[in-house]
C-alpha cells in the first residue's frame, strides 16, 4: 500500500504495481525428442477433487511399498545419456530380496516405443505387475503427456509408499502440502557403480533412522 502511495505522489498518478512471480514448469528432462508437448499437466495444478479411486485399502504395517520414479532410475544407471531398462529391473529384484510384496515403477507411455529390447522387458514387468505406465499419447508430430511424478507421488502418498529416485520434486513440493511428507520423509535415492546397486544406511541423515526401519512402518 505505501508504494503504491508513494508512485501516485511522484507521479500524479495512482499507479498498480504488479509484483505476481510468475514461474516456469521445470523441465522435464530427456525423454520427448520430438518437440514439445502440447499439453502437460505439469504445468498448473490440479484442481476440482480426487485423481484416485481404490477399493484396495493400503495395508498400514509391514514393509512399506516401494514406488519407483522409472524415468529418472532408468537415466540414473545409463549415467543420463541413456533410458536404461536394465536400471529399473536391479531395483526391482533389489526390493524382491529384502521381501517387499509392492514394487512399482511409474513410466509414460510412450517409453513403450523405445527399442525392442527395452519394449520387451517392459513389457514383462508390467505383466508382472512391477511397471505400470501413465498417460502418454502422439498427436502428429506431438506428445501430450501428464505428469508422471505428480501421479507416482499421488499414489506413494495414498500408500505410505518409499519412492526410488534421485529427484527432489521441488516443484511438486511448492505446490501445496499433499505430497511434501513423503517427499521430505519417504525418499531413497540410488546409486549405482556399473551394475551394482547402492542405498545409503542413513537415508534422512547420520541422525535419522537406518535402511532396515525406514523401510517399515
Amino acid at each position: 500500500t505505501r508504494r503504491r502511495k508513494r508512485n501516485a505522489k511522484n507521479s500524479g498518478q495512482d499507479v498498480l504495481i504488479d509484483n505476481s512471480n510468475k514461474r516456469r514448469p521445470p523441465s522435464r528432462g530427456p525423454g520427448i525428442t520430438e518437440g514439445p508437448p502440447i499439453f502437460s499437466s505439469q504445468s498448473s495444478k490440479p484442481e476440482g477433487g480426487a485423481t484416485m479411486f481404490t477399493t484396495d485399502k493400503p495395508k498400514q504395517k509391514g514393509l512399506r511399498p516401494i514406488i519407483i520414479d522409472g524415468s529418472n532410475v532408468a537415466f540414473a544407471h545409463g549415467l543420463s545419456g541413456k533410458f536404461s531398462v536394465r536400471g529399473i529391473q536391479l531395483v526391482v529384484d533389489y526390493f524382491k530380496a529384502r521381501k517387499h510384496t509392492s514394487i512399482v515403477a511409474f513410466l509414460p507411455q510412450y517409453r513403450l516405443g523405445a527399442d525392442k529390447d527395452d519394449r520387451e522387458a517392459l513389457t514383462k514387468m508390467e505383466k508382472e505387475g512391477n511397471v505400470v505406465f501413465t498417460p502418454s499419447r502422439r498427436v502428429g508430430m506431438k506428445t501430450i503427456s501428464s505428469y508422471d511424478d505428480r501421479m507416482m507421488l499421488d499414489y506413494a502418498t495414498d500408500r505410505g509408499g518409499i519412492v526410488i529416485s534421485k529427484d527432489n520434486f521441488r516443484d511438486i513440493y511448492q505446490e501445496g502440502t499433499k505430497h511434501r511428507d513423503t517427499i521430505a520423509n519417504r525418499v531413497l535415492m540410488p546409486t549405482f557403480v556399473g551394475d551394482t546397486l547402492m542405498f545409503p544406511e542413513d537415508p534422512l541423515g547420520r541422525s535419522g533412522p537406518r535402511l532396515d526401519d525406514f523401510l517399515k512402518f
